[in-house]
């Protein structure tokens, strides 16, 4: 049987801890989280950045959603770390 965590060392109550961000730059793909305004699900997306947060702003991505495409393996020409980023 384990023992209750003593409440100075429980942490925030069970909360996640927070994530330190990314650096990205222009041009990274990445990977995101975005909650709909309207539903309140948690979308889970794949985009490009646009504009890296600076001076209080936020990062803006393009998302890929709408531009996805089955292709066999051996048709990729080329990859983002060919292009040595």
């Amino acid at each position: 049987m384990t023992q209750p965590t003593p409440p100075d060392q429980g942490g925030d109550g069970g909360n996640p801890p927070a994530r330190k961000a990314q650096a990205v730059k222009v041009g990274d793909v990445v990977a995101y989280t975005r909650t709909d305004p309207i539903s309140g699900a948690v979308e889970e997306l794949v985009g490009v950045i646009v504009r890296a947060a600076e001076k209080g702003l936020a990062h803006l991505i393009r998302p890929l959603t709408h531009y996805v495409h089955e292709v066999e393996a051996a048709d990729v020409t080329a990859t983002s770390a060919d292009s040595g980023s």
